[in-house]
């Protein structure tokens, strides 16, 4: 089993600044408590409505940390707009970063 670290981001569609900070808060918490994966964060940008999601999982191989790392992204959106039809129709999945937890912890900040 190998640790990744995903950072996966996402931009609001159609959405006031207000509705984007109420579901940005939504977000968040609802991203804390998702499982399978760790160290879990949110950031966010108010004038650009982008949503950054980063967590480290655990798992076989790329493709399996992603699908996780996805899962949780969605579960937090989803929970921005609760049951409603259409809720994806809020946010577009715009950059997935996937790398190995070493080497994320290898990186020197700019």
């Amino acid at each position: 089993m190998t640790s990744f670290h995903l950072e996966l981001s996402a931009q609001a569609v159609d959405m006031s600044p207000d509705a984007f900070e109420s579901a940005f808060d939504a977000i968040a918490d609802a991203l804390y408590d998702c499982k399978g994966i760790d160290n879990a964060d949110l950031a966010g940008d108010l004038s650009t409505q982008i949503a950054i999601f980063s967590m480290d999982v655990d798992a076989e191989d790329e493709v399996t940390a992603l699908t996780i790392g996805l899962g949780a992204a969605r579960t937090a959106l989803h929970a921005s707009g609760g049951a409603t039809p259409g809720w994806e129709d809020n946010f577009a999945m715009l950059r997935q970063i996937i790398e190995t937890a070493a080497s994320s912890s290898e990186r020197v900040p700019a």
